[in-house]
């Protein structure tokens, strides 16, 4: 029996799976797109991009593998011609799924692993989770239309599907649960001592699905009351590294918004370390052995943190609970019997054929959406704008969502900053790194916008819905409150701009003023950190030398056209030259709308 996992290595479950299932006898690889691991975690045989065409190198993929004679194909969460994630688009894209037939051709077994979001539709989710991730603001990558095609086109040629808890399986009912795996020998129990600052430990990974808003708020309001903790949040490091914290931690707190557990809390459980994470009520009395956790959501998650916090003796219960619960199981060894079992029936089971057109229409969605992306992409080379059907309001909209999309990415790599200075012994840059924790749902969202080219799409939707309604008033109150709220999300994006100004301006080495005449006409403290036209302004104190250490210098004209120039134009400062300045930027806007418009009806 020779199978082949592919073509993710998510968690590092995949290659956990492969090693015990050779220790088992199987003759199991790994082969895994991209350069490795961004996490670190061991990888199999890497299949990297590097600039290539994505379909290509998928092409080769699939010719070695079935050149290596595999029996069985265990698919994760994607097949060979996988394509790219891209939030916002909600279809998947490409060619995605389309090698399954070319693998039944040729007599392959194939087996199919949901483990997250490939599976978990938004609908049903939402009627069954009341603490759903979509209520806080998490936008799903594929729309339920994408999912029941996708799934349709699945259940012609997958033999077997495979799901990784109960909660997935309400999801794919006529899949086989298979927990997560863990190699005990690489966890050894620790257990949890007393102390009288508990370390509390979680890893935003996914800070919409992780619930890390909820967790850092109750832990704010907790410090004010007096509650005694420490606290570290695994980012920007690898898995071995994020294992020596949970071996020192007290506390660890996983997601709160799913309705299960997650790799996370495997670890920190096979580690003896107490866990606070959200697992359904329903599915928890259901599943056995019991599952030693404490259970919290959203509202609940200041009380059991409080609670934790306070008793050792109930960390202490839920810790000697923990390992024993592991080895039952998450044992790796038992996973892969499991997984063994499957494969075994799957080489029993008769050969799957298409019973229905649902692989015909799922080929036709894939070109619909490669020709939909080609168009898509052709608009933006050629005329810079969004693709065709996007609904924009106005030239200065867009130029607002540039400027959100600019303000996020820098906010964010100032966070990523500010974490750095935690261990710091300045109070104000750990604040600075907590406020910058606590603003990342908003900053996601401003994010969202900004990716959409219109910060007030939501403002448009609203006015549509509003217009047809009988009483006319009504439609004004909402529009009015609408623009309420943009104003407020103004706000605070010209506040995250000013913070962004200020830690910059803390973080540069250089302190002295600007030479020359700029040292008159600098702008004041707190202002935004980009200029009218989007463009990076140069930080209040900032050093006044290059990145080489040269000096800067005021730009001067140069040359016979600057003396010319000089000597025709009026003076610089008084009310005619801005008149001719102002009259010289109108007619290069008249002149670029011209070009665009000429170029777009030649082209």
């Amino acid at each position: 029996m020779k199978v082949l996992h592919a073509p993710v290595n998510i968690a590092g479950q995949p290659i956990a799976a492969v090693r015990e299932l050779r220790r088992q006898g199987v003759d199991a690889s790994l082969l895994q797109y991209g350069e490795g691991h961004a996490f670190g975690y061991s990888s199999g045989r890497l299949v990297p991009f590097r600039g290539r065409h994505r379909l290509e190198v998928q092409v080769e993929a699939v010719e070695q593998a079935l050149a290596e004679d595999n029996d069985i194909f265990h698919f994760w969460m994607a097949t060979f011609f996988a394509s790219p994630r891209i939030p916002g688009r909600g279809e998947y894209q490409f060619m995605h799924g389309l090698d399954l037939p070319f693998l039944k051709l040729r007599g392959k077994k194939i087996v199919y692993r949901c483990t997250d979001f490939d599976v978990r539709t938004a609908s049903l989710h939402s009627a069954v989770n009341p603490y759903n991730p979509f209520r806080y603001g998490y936008e799903p990558l594929f729309s339920d239309a994408a999912h029941r095609e996708y799934l349709s086109y699945l259940r012609e040629y997958v033999d077997v599907f495979v799901v990784q808890d109960p909660e997935l399986h309400e999801f794919m009912p006529q899949a086989r649960v298979v927990p997560r795996g863990l190699d005990l020998a690489e966890f050894p129990e620790i257990g949890v001592e007393p102390s009288d600052r508990p370390l509390v430990v979680h890893a935003p990974s996914k800070t919409e699905l992780k619930g890390t808003r909820f967790v850092l708020q109750a832990l704010d309001e907790l410090r004010e009351e007096g509650v005694p903790f420490e606290l570290r949040l695994i980012e920007g490091m690898s898995h071995s590294e994020a294992l020596e914290w949970y071996k020192r931690a007290d506390l660890v707190v996983d997601q709160l918004v799913i309705g299960w557990y997650g790799v996370l809390t495997v670890e920190a459980l096979a580690l003896g370390k107490p866990v606070i994470v959200r697992v359904r009520d329903d599915l928890r009395r259901a599943f056995r052995p019991e599952i030693p956790v404490a259970t919290a959501s959203p509202g609940t998650i200041k009380d059991v943190l409080r609670t934790a916090l306070k008793d050792f003796s109930y960390r202490r219960a839920l810790a000697e609970r923990a390992r024993s619960y592991v080895e039952q199981v998450h044992d790796i060894g038992k996973v892969a019997s499991k997984l063994r079992a499957i494969y075994e029936d799957v080489l029993e089971m008769p050969e799957n054929r298409p019973e229905t057109a649902a692989d015909l229409r799922w080929l036709w969605s894939r070109y619909k959406a490669s020709e939909a992306s080609e168009a898509a992409l052709i608009d933006e080379i050629r005329f810079g704008r969004p693709p065709s059907g996007t609904r924009l309001l106005s030239v200065r909209s867009r130029r607002q969502a540039r400027r959100l999309h600019k303000v996020v990415a820098e906010v964010g790599a100032l966070r990523s900053k500010a974490i750095l200075y935690e261990q710091a012994t300045s109070p104000t840059i750990v604040e600075k790194a907590r406020r910058y924790d606590l603003a990342a749902g908003e900053i996601a969202d401003l994010w969202r916008k900004a990716r959409e080219f219109d910060a007030l799409q939501e403002l448009v939707s609203l006015r549509e819905s509003t217009d047809g309604a009988a009483d006319g008033r009504d439609g004004a109150v909402v529009r009015r409150r609408l623009e309420e709220r943009f104003d407020e999300l103004r706000a605070e994006v010209l506040h995250l701009r000013r913070e962004a100004a200020h830690l910059r301006s803390e973080a540069t080495r250089g302190r002295a003023v600007w030479a020359g005449g700029l040292a008159g006409r600098r702008r004041p403290v707190g202002s935004s950190p980009l200029s009218r036209r989007g463009r990076r302004r140069r930080p209040v104190g900032s050093s006044p030398l290059s990145r080489r250490g040269r000096r800067r210098r005021p730009w001067k004209p140069a040359g016979p056209a600057a003396r010319v120039a000089k000597k025709i134009l009026p003076p610089k400062g008084s009310r005619l030259y801005q008149l001719a300045f102002d009259l010289y930027w109108w007619c290069r806007k008249k002149w670029n709308v011209l070009m665009n418009k000429t170029l777009y009806r030649v082209l």
